[in-house]
């Protein structure tokens, strides 16, 4: 059989790639061993790093985007039909897939209830605040990309009978009995989704009006307070429904939901004011349904007496006016904002008090200039990644040049995905800790306005990176793509340029990979455009295991006939990790002369019966198996 030639056959691990060397460090999370890094469009660029721990002798694999905003590419938060309906990461990005968009990258979004799929902080898209948020922490952007961190702490205000009352339960969440009013919009669901008894009001957006603010916890001492700021990072647990809550089963979770329909409106916003007409007023003993394009203005029975007979007191033709503000101004001027339960880095300084339990994560930073650093680690898998703490990771988004993080949810539902060079659509990148995706409230993306592939503008090296042996080749090919990694041109090894490297020796495309241990980069260039891919070189591999290369089953024996000849090939580990090799990365034998091994593995056993060794070696390391003729 003739001797292989690895080749890569898909576009990966890209561009412009910057890394320390194998030794380098990182403090919060462990010794850095191999890192590729894509670039996936313009001011978006993706990162993969492998890191030993030596505390639980395993690996942490984390994956983050870095992006700088620019006018090309834009935040983006999607959540299922409704907010109340989960959706994988996928099934979201295949939504605004559906709406003409190339989604480039993107990580799970905010905690939320079990039970109903309810977020618990802010969501807002297009500038449009689909679900409010009061004390939970939340991430926005401005209309220019630029991020921010805080509290939005909203006041929601309800004002007819010549009152103006908070809304304790604020926009699109679950009712309670407990906090007063609620306001639905059908972004919350089909439904309100309510088992008990209260009053609904249907309201019918017209024009704004005004009154004086009444904060229900005077009407009643029982009555909690109007929601103010919090000065504790600690919230509801997100795996249960408060015993208050006036809820019903959640909506049938598929898990497939496709992402938001365009929006249907253009209210509520923060710093907004929504004048409405009573259309009706209803008893209801459980849920009804939320018309499209209006409002539902709900209380529960069990509430306050005076705050239910005062909504119930409306008649048709009345007026109610709807205000929704910020203590901060900076949410008025957010287009997408999505919560996130804990605050992780302040002004550069990790917050105390954070988890330290080791779990998969994903978070969020925000640098000083306004980038953001959407971060996961895998987690919960033994020799690929055993996860992080909140802690650590926050050490992590601070070594990255965060000054402000936020926490997402992590566990089962941390996911992270991207479009890829070449690729013309979202795949997962991370290894979920279920087994495969969860289905979850809300999703954070990077997108773009889909567009024929326009200029050349980098060239993507494939593959772009790998963790290798000396003296494995490797076939180099690259594609020209444009702003938004959309390919314009495919080179093959041939029409490609390289600049001189001490990785080893390259000549018609192919590279042969050179006896020195560490991280080299390769670079090449093609009508003028430049790339480079980035290779780890192991000279001694913790582990070799010897396989059937028809099967690619590992042997522990061989046993042949007289003249018998069987395909051997070799693996190597390191770190756990897989290294990119051949046959000839590997130096064969066989003893007791019972046969011939060539260097592409190929035994022929010999006419002399008997037993001996098989055995292969690569730098410092050797495996052996036993050989019957």
């Amino acid at each position: 059989m003739r001797k292989k030639l690895i080749r890569a056959t898909a576009l990966i691990l890209a561009a412009m790639l910057t890394a320390g060397p194998a030794a380098s460090a990182s403090q919060a999370l462990g010794t850095e061993i191999h890192a590729g890094k894509t670039h996936l469009a313009e001011g978006v660029d993706y990162t993969r790093q492998y890191l030993w721990s030596a505390t639980y002798s395993d690996l942490r694999t984390e994956r983050y985007i870095e992006y700088s905003p620019n006018e090309l590419v834009q935040p983006a938060v999607a959540y299922g039909d409704t907010i109340l309906a989960k959706s994988t990461l996928t099934a979201l990005a295949q939504g605004l897939e559906s709406e003409g968009k190339r989604v480039l990258g993107g990580v799970n979004g905010d905690y939320f209830v079990l039970a109903t799929g309810a977020p618990l902080g802010i969501v807002v898209t297009d500038g449009i605040l689909r679900s409010s948020s009061s004390d939970v922490y939340a991430l926005g952007f401005d209309a220019d990309g630029n991020a921010f961190i805080g509290r939005p702490s909203l006041s929601i205000t309800a004002t007819f009978r010549n009152y103006s009352f908070i809304v304790g339960d604020g926009l699109n969440k679950v009712r309670t009995n407990n906090h007063g009013y609620v306001l639905y919009t059908s972004d919350f669901a089909q439904t309100t989704t309510h088992v008990q008894s209260g009053v609904d009001v249907i309201l019918t957006p017209v024009e704004p009006d005004g009154g004086e603010i009444i904060d229900p916890a005077e009407l009643d001492p029982d009555l909690p307070p109007a929601p103010t700021e919090s000065d504790t990072d600690e919230t509801t647990d997100p795996a249960k429904t408060d015993e208050n809550e006036d809820t019903g089963p959640s909506e049938p979770d598929t898990g497939e939901t496709a992402g938001q329909a365009e929006p249907a409106q253009t209210w509520p916003v923060v710093g907004g004011h929504i004048s409405c007409t009573v259309e009706q007023v209803l008893h209801s003993e459980g849920s009804i349904d939320i018309p499209e394009g209006k409002l539902v203005l709900s209380i529960n029975h069990q509430n306050n007496e005076w705050l239910v007979n005062e909504l119930a007191a409306l008649q048709p033709g009345d007026t109610v006016d709807i205000d929704i503000t910020a203590a901060d101004s900076r949410w008025e001027n957010a287009v997408t904002a999505i919560g996130g339960l804990y605050k992780m880095v302040t002004n550069g300084v990790v917050e105390s008090g954070l988890d330290t339990t080791q779990a998969p994560r994903t978070a969020v930073g925000v640098r000083a200039d306004g980038s953001t650093v959407f971060y996961t680690v895998d987690g919960r898998q033994s020799g690929y990644s055993v996860g992080a703490s909140i802690e650590q990771v926050a050490k992590r988004l601070v070594e990255l040049g965060c000054v402000e993080a936020l926490c997402l949810d992590g566990g089962g539902s941390t996911s992270f995905g991207a479009t890829l060079p070449g690729e013309g659509s979202f795949g997962l990148l991370n290894s979920p800790s279920d087994g495969a995706q969860r289905a979850v409230t809300n999703a954070l993306f990077l997108v773009a306005d889909q567009a024929p592939a326009g200029e050349p503008e980098s060239l993507i090296l494939s593959p772009g990176d790998a963790i290798t042996l000396p003296g494995t080749q490797i076939g180099l090919s690259a594609t020209s793509v444009d702003a938004l990694g959309q390919t314009v041109y495919p080179y093959d090894g041939s029409e490609l340029s390289f600049a001189p490297s001490g990785a080893g020796e390259i000549q018609d495309g192919v590279f042969t990979v050179g006896t020195q241990a560490g991280t080299f980069p390769v670079s090449a260039d093609a009508d003028g455009l430049t790339g480079s891919a980035l290779f780890t070189v192991v000279t001694t591999p913790d582990q070799i295991t010897i396989k059937n290369e028809a099967t690619d089953a590992a042997l522990s024996a061989v046993n042949l006939e007289s003249g018998e000849t069987i395909d051997l090939t070799a693996s190597a580990v390191y770190r756990n990790l897989n290294l990119l090799c051949g046959d000839e990365s590997f130096t064969w034998s066989v003893t007791g002369g019972l046969g011939t091994i060539d260097q592409n593995g190929i035994l022929t056993a010999g006419e002399t019966g008997g037993t001996g060794t098989i055995t292969v070696t690569a730098g410092g390391r050797t495996a052996s198996i036993l050989l019957t003729v």
